[in-house]
């Protein structure tokens, strides 16, 4: 059996006089009634009142000054929204004091999402916007949407203008990265700045801005990044390796890290670049990357390590290049648990230009045998 009050009696009823005699008695505790969740059980009068559209009532009940909504009536505020009712919000946020979310399922975020300035405007000046986000809320955020990171979606500059401009508004810092790829994807200079002018930014967030800015081709605003922040060599090599083909970047870094730095943190870069061998990145990728550590590489067992990984993946210019330029003494190594070796590797996979060239190189051995990997 459903459980509602005399006043959502009232309403059903579509009796207005009873409804003024409930709603402005002595012992009436409006509170009570409209902050009572609804459920199978109990209904809530004001949900019914929203939902058929009862605006005569709703008008009456927002005349009560004392109101104190809960953060549920938000929702009952993005229903109007979304029946294009903006005339009751503004009746009641300028009325009373509404508490205001800022994520996408808010009343700012539907605004947002329709790019509705004017509303956003309206909302920023007469509501109260809930800045005391707690950890719970802000890993929400995470994998949703800030206000900012709905506007950069919509490439608004407008809207991200007014947006910074109100210092209630969290940009979380999580959701820095993909602002900044909407921008950069959508070529919004003028967005890309705006954001980078933004105070606080995290040094992980800088070091993912210029990734991002290198991958769309922002050179001189990666760089720009490099000289306004303190970004460091280290910083720098921490983006090693390199997860998907970034000329740029990588360009940016050796001329950005010194040469000790570069044999100090050998082991980063090979590793880079043998992840750039297995996922087939271009000659020209791996060649830039090639060139930047062929010099310091002195261990057979690296050099070994690359040989294997280029003849792997039939890169023949590469494996030449280690064969003629590096001397390469050709001889029987264990690499992790396996005895594997490149001219066994290149038969196995059928690489007949690889077979070939290691054929030239003096002292192979071949009748070695070694443990099949396939």
């Amino acid at each position: 059996m459903l459980i509602r009050s005399p006043l959502y009696i009232a309403v059903i009823k579509n009796n207005l006089e009873i409804f003024n005699l409930l709603l402005f008695h002595s012992n009436f505790d409006i509170n009570k009634e409209i902050n009572t969740k609804s459920s199978f059980r109990t209904q809530n009068v004001l949900d019914y009142i929203i939902k058929n559209d009862l605006i005569e009532y709703f008008k009456i009940i927002m005349l009560i000054k004392n109101i104190q909504f809960d953060k549920s009536f938000e929702q009952l505020l993005c229903y109007y929204y979304s029946e294009s009712k903006t005339e009751i919000i503004k009746f009641v946020v300028k009325s009373h004091k509404i508490y205001l979310e800022q994520n996408d399922n808010s009343l700012l975020g539907l605004a947002c999402q329709q790019n509705d300035i004017d509303m956003v405007k309206f909302l920023l000046e007469n509501g109260e916007i809930n800045q005391n986000l707690n950890q719970m809320e802000q890993r929400y955020l995470v994998h949703r949407h800030d206000l900012i990171n709905i506007a950069c979606q919509n490439n608004n500059i407008n809207l991200c203008q007014l947006l910074f401009a109100d210092k209630r508004i969290i940009m979380n810092d999580e959701l820095f990265p993909q602002s900044l790829k909407y921008a950069c994807e959508n070529k919004n200079i003028e967005l890309i700045h705006l954001l980078l002018s933004r105070p606080n930014i995290s040094k992980k967030s800088l070091l993912s801005s210029i990734k991002i800015t290198c991958k769309y081709e922002f050179l001189e605003i990666a760089q720009n990044i490099l000289k306004n922040f303190q970004i460091t060599q280290e910083d720098l090599i921490s983006l090693l390796p390199i997860q998907e083909e970034n000329l740029l970047l990588f360009d940016l870094i050796i001329k950005n890290v010194s040469r000790q730095n570069i044999i100090q943190k050998k082991e980063i870069f090979v590793k880079s670049l043998l992840s750039s061998i297995d996922h087939g990145y271009s000659q020209k990728f791996i060649d830039i990357q090639i060139n930047t550590i062929f010099d310091v590489i002195t261990d057979v067992e690296t050099i070994y390590s690359i040989l294997l990984r280029a003849c792997s993946n039939n890169m023949v210019d590469l494996v030449e290049k280690i064969l003629y330029r590096k001397r390469f003494l050709y001889v029987s190594k264990t690499v992790g648990k396996y005895e594997s070796f490149p001219l066994y590797t290149a038969c196995q996979r059928g690489y007949l230009d690889i077979v070939k060239l290691l054929l030239k190189f003096p002292n192979i051995n071949i009748n070695q045998r070694t443990r099949s990997l396939f």
